[in-house]
């Protein structure tokens, strides 16, 4: 197996293991979520890693039992995004190499504000509320960058058409989504809006290492195309 095939899939598995280690603790941090019931639809995700229980912000009543899971979540996503930028870098073209790590960093560095400083009424008062929204605008807009980045890197390597698009139109998606979450929250529920802009960097996550540990060297598009390409480059 040659280096570029180890250092590929070591990338795919970190993003594969983010995305649904993230997925799974976040079902599970809901589900322990009972007075009232938490909605995906109005609740925001950071709700969820809250440390205190029983109190109010912004109408919203928080109480996350396993907030602990979530908080830790976020973290170990962040880290792990930026393990598979790293290591992904080494497959890629030049021009690439450092877009990359940065932005595997940016997004990192994001979750583990938000994993870090809560998002509720203590943190307004204290003033850390504003590292947590500035960790998870960072989060989200490297995320999605990344996979619409992901998608014509892919198209450029010869990869298959399909993912290529999907990465692409899965960060646009992200971003419009971000988008709505900022500007038109009185149209489109907060809950809703915020998962449309995070899910697209899981489930990219997700795809892509699917797709490149499934990538057989010598096949068309596989890790052979890849060394061929980034090799000329």
């Amino acid at each position: 197996m040659s280096r570029r095939r180890v250092w590929a899939l070591a990338g795919a598995c970190a993003l594969l293991l983010a995305g649904v280690q993230y997925l799974f603790a976040e079902t599970l941090a809901a589900a322990a979520w009972a007075t009232p019931r938490y909605s995906y639809a109005r609740n925001y995700i950071s709700d969820l890693g809250v440390t205190g229980c029983g109190m109010l912000f912004h109408g919203r009543l928080i109480c996350s039992p396993r907030h602990a899971w979530m908080n830790g979540a976020f973290s170990v996503e962040g880290m792990l995004f930026l393990l598979g930028g790293l290591c992904l870098a080494r497959v890629v073209p030049r021009p690439w190499r450092t877009v990359a790590p940065m932005l595997g960093l940016v997004h990192g560095a994001g979750m583990l504000l938000v994993g870090t400083f809560n998002g509720s009424q203590a943190a307004l008062g204290d003033g850390t509320l504003r590292y947590h929204a500035a960790g998870a605008a960072a989060a989200i807009a490297a995320g999605n960058i990344a996979a619409i980045a992901a998608g014509w890197v892919a198209w450029r390597m010869g990869a298959r058409p399909w993912m290529a698009a999907v990465s692409a139109a899965l960060g646009g998606f992200g971003l419009i989504s971000a988008g709505l979450l900022l500007g038109a929250a009185d149209v489109v529920p907060a809950g809703m809006a915020e998962r449309g802009a995070v899910y697209t960097i899981m489930t990219w996550e997700i795809l892509l290492g699917i797709a490149v540990i499934r990538a057989a060297p010598g096949k068309a598009g596989g890790m052979d195309g890849i060394r061929r390409d980034s090799a000329a480059r």
